[in-house]
């Protein structure tokens, strides 16, 4: 997760630990019964859906035992090899080969940037990526495309959270348009339909081309339709393959199961584009269907879980979020420097800055974002020292004792607002031949 993209601009700011917690038990629990296991983490149901930790003691006990400092965002793994996790006091995964880390880095989002949802059928939508009441001033306006503000024109037709067994017989979703729409495009979730023929799906009673992902792992379907619905009732339709009506039930694996299903109409390119590079307020509708906004159509992994980046207004929130946890300037180390054998005489000063290593600083360039990079500025008793400028190592004669003063700013094309100058930082130290043997 941390070798791709999505938290590449960041990895400096944070460090990773492991933990191991043997359990006298393997794997989570179901139906909402835990197992003997170290953390007691379930699931509610049969579903893949939310993780949940019985025993949130020991998993904080298991935080502290890492160090100080060392546990800001805990994160649990389940030993279970299908889709499942949860966000809030603990991100919860699973270590699923398929869907372990499209969970994980999700989850991580809603702790690390302190942000809801996007997806559609949601309860809470806050944070930097949620506008729910101005479009005329909503969060993200330094960010938008468009010098004005507006609203990206879709409705949403149909959304069910089914978590339906396919075993039972169809399962189907009656939906109405006015028929004033351009486009459409159909969204379902899935487990178990691990072949080509062991799952079909129907709109209006035409069967949809559809192949399976593969394995018995929750997955994510998807169509597209160029025009509109005509005005009146419309019918989504979903079967298991005929074949497997009479499969017996095998317990080792997840159950045949539609999980989700969202259907979307929407006006042409022209009021509702689909280009990922935009930033506009795009409608997104909870699970009553009030309707809030969030950034952009679907390049953004806490909407798209598919996705490995994140919007803009994401990152920069993300930034604020790990920079109000952490100063960019770690410390100011001043080494006074003698010429004399003894040791006695000193004769200069060598003053380090320790910045986290970002922009020109960092260790590998190829991460460096754009034109990132520190702006650095020197100071002696309040006079601006030009000649150190943008420099973390000076050489100070012992002319020049006095009160030191450093200040550093970050400027990266990821943040375009700092209301809290999280991106700056200073030091006032002190230079003086007095404090070298102290």
């Amino acid at each position: 997760m941390f070798h791709g993209d999505t938290f590449k601009s960041f990895l400096p700011l944070f460090n990773v630990y492991a933990l191991f917690r043997p359990s006298k038990e393997s794997g989570i629990g179901a139906i909402g019964k835990w197992k003997d296991t170290s953390f007691k983490l379930y699931r509610d149901g049969t579903e893949l859906r939310g993780i949940y930790v019985a025993d949130p003691r020991a998993a904080r006990q298991a935080c502290r035992a890492i160090g100080k400092y060392s546990c800001d965002f805990p994160s649990l793994i389940g030993n279970d090899p299908y889709y499942g996790g949860l966000g809030g006091e603990f991100v919860i995964s699973t270590s699923s080969n398929k869907s372990g880390t499209i969970v994980l880095r999700h989850e991580l989002g809603h702790s690390l940037i302190n942000v809801g949802e996007e997806y559609d059928g949601g309860q809470v939508y806050s944070g930097v990526n949620a506008e729910r009441w101005s479009i005329q001033n909503i969060k993200w306006k330094h960010w938008l495309t468009d010098p004005v503000p507006r609203e990206e024109k879709n409705v949403l037709r149909a959304q069910d959270y089914a978590w339906y067994d396919l075993k039972k017989g169809p399962y189907k979703v009656n939906f109405n348009s006015d028929g004033n729409w351009k486009r459409w495009s159909l969204k379902i979730s899935h487990s178990g339909v691990d072949t080509d023929d062991s799952f079909e799906v129907y709109l209006d009673g035409k069967r949809l081309n559809w192949t399976s992902p593969g394995g018995y792992d929750r997955d994510f379907s998807e169509w597209n339709g160029e025009e509109g619905f005509s005005a009146g009732a419309h019918e989504l339709e979903f079967r298991q393959g005929a074949k497997y009506d009479k499969e017996p039930v095998d317990p080792s694996r997840p159950i045949r199961q539609l999980c989700s299903v969202t259907m979307h109409e929407f006006m042409g390119e022209d009021l509702y584009r689909f280009d990922n590079s935009i930033i506009s307020a795009y409608p997104t509708y909870d699970i009553r269907g009030r309707k809030t906004w969030r950034p952009n159509h679907e390049h953004c992994l806490m909407r798209n879980m598919a996705s490995t980046h994140f919007c803009s207004i994401c990152k920069e929130g993300l930034w604020h979020r790990l920079l109000g946890k952490a100063s960019l300037l770690d410390e100011i180390n001043v080494d006074c420097q003698t010429e004399d054998s003894n040791g006695n005489q000193v004769s200069s000063f060598g003053v380090e800055a320790k910045l986290i290593p970002l922009g020109q600083f960092r260790k590998d360039q190829s991460k460096r974002i754009g034109d990132e990079a520190y702006s650095i500025s020197w100071f002696k008793n309040g006079e601006h020292q030009e000649k150190f400028d943008d420099q973390v190592k000076i050489q100070v004669p012992v002319s020049e004792e006095g009160i030191w003063e450093l200040k550093a700013e970050l400027q990266t094309p990821e943040v375009r607002r700092d209301p809290r100058g999280l991106l700056k930082a200073s030091r006032v130290f002190v230079i003086a031949k007095r404090l070298c043997n102290k």
